[in-house]
């Protein structure tokens, strides 16, 4: 029995897909988180759960997603959780 990968998270800059963030596979099977590095740490912490929801429940409708990747967001962020830059 094969396991799936974790899902990876890509830097692009997405100016032309008018996006922050795309919840992609690629032709490998893999599931992609593509974030925008324009944002700043909080925009880009709600964007990667945003996305991240998209994978996992890619059943539940975009308002909702939505909603919950903002509230997750601020719960981590208030929690002072902070990017450490590479």
């Amino acid at each position: 029995m094969t396991r799936k990968k974790l899902m990876k998270t890509v830097e692009k800059k997405l100016g032309r897909q008018r996006a922050l963030g795309l919840a992609e596979t690629d032709a490998t099977g893999q599931d992609l988180i593509v974030v925008d590095p324009r944002q700043h740490s909080q925009e880009r912490l709600d964007t990667l759960i945003h996305e991240a929801l998209h994978h996992i429940r890619p059943d539940w409708k975009e308002a909702y997603v939505a909603r919950a990747s903002r509230k997750l967001a601020r719960i981590i962020w208030r929690d002072r959780w902070r990017r450490i830059e590479k």
